[in-house]
């Protein structure tokens, strides 16, 4: 779930995830987010689906638990709130997990 959630924080902005922890050591994930010029709510929103996407995927394979997607959607909040400079993973993944993804060129 981590990789999804890495790449819809990126896409919605703009950045990549080494761009983020930078701005992320001095600025809140919420406060990096009205800086690119939209809400948080948005990027809450956003996180929050890509939650319940992935959910519904591994519902449909039989390895999804409640408690784990409550827990997803409880980290959201928090993530958006975490003080600056402290990591954003585990819930954005690793920093493996984040080198191993797609990522597309303009």
């Amino acid at each position: 779930m981590g990789a999804s959630l890495t790449q819809t924080v990126e896409h919605l902005l703009g950045l990549s995830f080494p761009q983020l922890e930078d701005r992320h050591a001095s600025l809140t994930l919420a406060e990096i987010a009205a800086g690119r010029g939209g809400p948080a709510e948005t990027l809450s929103a956003a996180m929050n689906a890509t939650i319940d996407a992935y959910a519904f995927a591994k519902a449909v394979e039989g390895q999804a638990t409640q408690q784990a997607i409550a827990q997803a959607h409880n980290g959201v909040s928090a993530l958006l709130q975490a003080p600056a400079g402290s990591p954003l993973a585990p819930l954005l993944g690793s920093d493996q997990d984040v080198a191993a993804l797609p990522h597309g060129g303009s």
